[in-house]
Formats: C-alpha cells, sequence, structure tokens
C-alpha cells in the first residue's frame, strides 16, 4: 500500500467513522428510525426496477449476493448497517455502485433502491418518501426489530 492510500485510509478512520457514528447516535437521538415508515410502497416499487436492472448480477434476484457480494437481506442487512444511517447506507451505495460503474446512479435511484431494500427487509412503509438527499437520510437510523 502506497503511503498516500495509507494516509488517506487514516483519515477516513480518524475523521469519518467517527463523523458517521456522530451522526447515527444523533438520528436515534431525534428518534426517527426506519420502522417509522420512512418510504413509500411506489418508491420500493421503482426501486425494484433499479434493483433488477443494476444490482441483481452481483446481488441476485433474491438479495442474498453471490461469493463476491455481500447479502442484502435478513440477519446479514441488519448486522451491517445496524446502528447506522440511511445517509451512511447512500453514501456507501452511491459511491460504490454498481460495482462495474460506480457512482453512476442518481440520487433518487439510490433512494429508490433503498426504500426496495427496506421493504424486502420488512421494514414497514408509510406515506412519505425517502428523500434522495443524503444529508437528510443521516436522520434517519438503521435500528433491529422493536428500534433497539
Amino acid at each position: 500500500m502506497t503511503r498516500s492510500r495509507l494516509n488517506t485510509c487514516l483519515l477516513a478512520i480518524l475523521f469519518v467513522l467517527p463523523l458517521a457514528a456522530a451522526a447515527a447516535l444523533s438520528a436515534r437521538q431525534e428518534g426517527r428510525t426506519v420502522w417509522d415508515g420512512v418510504y413509500t410502497e411506489e418508491q420500493a416499487a421503482r426501486g425494484e426496477l433499479v434493483y433488477q436492472d443494476q444490482c441483481t448480477f452481483c446481488h441476485l434476484d433474491d438479495l442474498m449476493g453471490d461469493a463476491f457480494a455481500t447479502p442484502l437481506i435478513a440477519d446479514a442487512f441488519t448486522l451491517r448497517w445496524d446502528g447506522g444511517t440511511l445517509g451512511d447506507l447512500m453514501i456507501v451505495t452511491q459511491v460504490t455502485m454498481p460495482a462495474d460503474q460506480p457512482n453512476t446512479l442518481t440520487g433518487e435511484q439510490v433512494a429508490d433502491v433503498i426504500a426496495f431494500l427496506l421493504q424486502m427487509n420488512e421494514y414497514p412503509a408509510g406515506d412519505q418518501e425517502l428523500p434522495a438527499d443524503q444529508e437528510a437520510l443521516e436522520a434517519i437510523a438503521i435500528v433491529g426489530e422493536g428500534g433497539q
């Protein structure tokens, strides 16, 4: 690993991760979580179309992933994202996906895919769509069943 790449990784660990943790804590304190119906059924339906077009090659139709791509459903999803925010999920998705063309999905497409993932993980739908704004999504905590 080159020195500049190592420095970048260290900066991420020292500064970005604590900021993400602070955002997650703030979201929890404000009380909004994925259990509050933060997406609509219509948005999830649009997200499914984007997922089918852009994500199934690696994450598969059942969201269980292949040997390379992580599962996006059930315990794997919960364990990976519990304690984070939907803003964290948006950043990772937007910057790294799809794997063969990262950072090509629009904010709206990413928000729609997140809505689909929430639906598939049995978080309830509501009457307002997820915003496509990463900062607004920082206010929605991803917490385990029962808001724990």
